[in-house]
């Protein structure tokens, strides 16, 4: 059956009939930004289907304030009334964090995001952030530009943390490991571009390992497996259904999300669907299939547990920026009859093949 993708805002997931939910929050937000939370579920329904998926939402601000740069490329000022004496003890027991700017609505760092070097924040006695050189980082360096911009800093989506507790539940009901040793495996962008096959399993103690070989590996750094804004994770998780359920903030502003040459795993960051408007396809200058050459942008979803590509056709008045028309598997041809992707469902991931780099590439506001 077809993965069901829903979602509520300002209920809570009792209300969902899940095999198995996963609800849970970071940290406790400072009550200056405490805000009615958001609600995200997933239920598959065949857990022997690949899914792809994203979380809509994101984790509650640890601190905002008004940014300056600070004495060198590797540090800002973050100016705010109620920040404490120093960072150490609002990230205490905190995970990998960013800095994102949220504001205001014509600033030129709007949307982009630094990584935190959490380790010397921790240490910081006064208002310095100091940033990491980060692939993860959709804007470097930094430079004057950014003084007046408003900016959150809040901790990552990190996806043994969101996934542990349902993997591992999986792992112990069933008979059988999938694939062995391993009893679960994911696909995601650990690189710009590029699709990582990362592999769940339990080592002898009965803990849960997260690597790229369960039978060579001794497991990767939990918080080195970070789910960025905007971007989704392929899970094949076993042959039972299973759901998932995450509670944090519905994002309110524009979101940068990189699309780099190869294989990209994108989910749009909003509690809404993403609307494949020819504005869209404009607006980033993604290529057409109509081009003489063959290096076209391709959006593939998952339906019922098949791949549909879908490549740009054009549209009366916006040259090629047109339509995503569904493409024949057989001959690349496009489908007979014609088929159109108009939208992806709210949480639902897709991937975007492309042989260009639109590292400026945003989700705009529904």
């Amino acid at each position: 059956m077809l993965s069901q993708f829903r979602f509520e805002i300002g209920t809570t997931l009792r209300t969902l009939i899940l095999p198995v939910v996963l609800c849970f929050i970071y940290f406790t937000r400072c009550p200056l930004y405490a805000q009615t939370p958001a609600h995200f579920s997933l239920q598959v329904d065949d857990g022997r289907q690949e899914v792809l998926t994203g979380v809509p939402i994101r984790n509650p601000a640890l601190v905002a304030g008004s940014v300056q740069n600070g004495p060198d490329l590797g540090q800002l000022s973050l100016q705010s009334p109620d920040l404490p004496a120093s960072f150490g003890s609002l990230l205490v027991g905190s995970g990998p964090c960013y800095l994102e700017f949220v504001g205001p609505t014509n600033h030129p760092w709007i949307g982009h995001r630094l990584e935190v070097d959490v380790a010397k924040t921790k240490q910081s006695s006064n208002s310095l952030v100091f940033l990491s050189s980060s692939h993860r980082n959709t804007k470097w360096p930094i430079n004057s530009t950014v003084n007046g911009a408003q900016a959150e800093i809040r901790t990552h989506i990190v996806l043994p943390k969101l996934l542990n507790r349902v993997l591992k539940n999986e792992a112990i009901r069933s008979s059988g490991l999938y694939p062995a040793p391993a009893f679960a495996n994911l696909a995601i962008n650990l690189n710009p571009g590029r699709i990582s096959s990362l592999y769940v399993w339990l080592d002898l103690a009965g803990k849960v390992l997260w690597g790229l070989n369960p039978s060579t590996d001794s497991g990767m750094a939990e918080d080195s497996i970070v789910l960025p804004p905007g971007s989704a994770f392929a899970l094949k998780q076993g042959p039972t259904p299973f759901g998932i359920g995450f509670s944090g903030d519905e994002v309110k502003t524009p979101v940068l999300a990189p699309i780099y040459a190869g294989t990209n795993l994108l989910c749009y960051p909003y509690l809404a669907p993403l609307k494949l408007s020819p504005e869209w396809s404009a607006k980033n200058k993604f290529e057409s299939k109509t081009k003489s050459r063959s290096s076209y942008d391709i959006i593939v979803v998952k339906k019922n547990g098949k791949d549909e590509k879908y490549a740009l056709y054009p549209w009366f008045g916006f040259g090629s920026y047109g339509v995503w028309q569904k493409i024949d598997p057989i001959n690349g041809s496009w489908s007979q009859p014609p088929q159109y992707l108009k939208m992806i469902s709210p949480g639902e991931g897709f991937y975007f093949i492309t042989s260009k780099n639109y590292p400026t590439h945003t989700f705009s506001t529904p």
